[in-house]
């Protein structure tokens, strides 16, 4: 099971057991959900789940182990994600400057240089509009 199938049934298991708010919460299709529970539980050869006339309504002694360890996994995975974000030198994003067309192009190169201290992970586009 990867972060994301965790992620899924942590989801399942705080909307209370229903799909039809899980899958709205996760922005993914019900049966797209429900899919993913049962090939896992398939090729696991698990019951996760406690059902009744097809539907959840609680946790079998092994997904609630599941769910314990799960809870545990994901808080770990947000705290690397976080740790690596911080050590993250990348700036993300974009800047546009304007400068008006009477001021020399050498301006727009001064300011980028500025910004990026001489360094080469970006990159610069030069629009000119209309002007000298």
């Amino acid at each position: 099971m990867d972060i994301r199938q965790l992620l899924f049934f942590t989801t399942i298991v705080e909307q209370g057991y229903n799909l039809t708010r899980a899958s709205k919460h996760l922005s993914i299709s019900q049966p797209a959900l429900s899919q993913m529970i049962r090939d896992f539980e398939q090729l696991e050869q698990v019951e996760l789940f406690i059902r009744k006339h097809g539907r959840l309504t609680g946790l079998s002694e092994t997904g609630r182990q599941l769910y314990e360890d799960a809870k545990i996994v994901l808080t770990r995975h947000q705290a690397l994600m976080g740790h690596l974000r911080e050590r993250s030198n990348v700036v993300r994003g974009k800047v546009r400057l304007g400068i008006p067309p009477r001021h020399p192009p050498c301006l727009i190169f001064a300011v980028d240089s500025e910004v990026h201290g001489g360094t080469s992970r970006h990159r610069t586009r030069n629009h000119r509009r209309g002007g000298v």
